[in-house]
């Protein structure tokens, strides 16, 4: 049996057709978590494939972030380290599941660009994070605080 490693997905991660694309050797077997003590943010332009601002997680006292922790094998997680790509870092924090449990798991974080960005993300873009929100059945003020986030204007 193949060891597996524990990754956070805040973002478009969490939309499943995306994961299973990008994880195809792994089962991804998983559980919703909140990671207590950061915020989700949009710090960094994405230019080549999403065209607007992409998320990223910082500490931040009394904010949570919710997500869901995946089961991925080795070789998957060195294969979202290349879908990630140089505009992010792979680092650990910890995540409470549903039932009080804390787990030590990876997750992604966006290199701010420098200045920061001034830029939102796009309703696409983060309409792949309400997929997967919905589709996990994160809690329903997370969902609703997802869907009021500002997105860039449609061109």
């Amino acid at each position: 049996m193949q060891q597996s490693e524990l990754v956070f997905a805040y973002g478009s991660n969490m939309d499943p057709a995306q994961m299973r694309e990008r994880c195809s050797e792994s089962d991804l077997a998983w559980f919703t978590a909140e990671a207590k003590g950061w915020e989700l943010c949009f710090p960094r332009y994405a230019s080549k494939h999403r065209k607007c601002a992409v998320g990223s997680v910082v500490k931040k006292r009394g904010h949570s972030v919710w997500g869901v922790v995946f089961a991925v094998s080795h070789r998957d997680l060195k294969r979202l380290d290349r879908f990630e790509g140089p505009g992010y870092k792979r680092g650990m924090i910890d995540a409470v599941d549903t039932q009080g449990h804390m787990h030590p798991v990876w997750t992604y974080f966006a290199k701010p660009d420098d200045p920061p960005t001034k830029e939102l993300p796009s309703r696409e873009y983060l309409d792949s994070y309400i997929r997967g929100a919905e589709y996990f059945g994160l809690p329903k003020e997370y969902r609703d605080f997802l869907r009021s986030i500002q997105t860039k204007p449609e061109n």
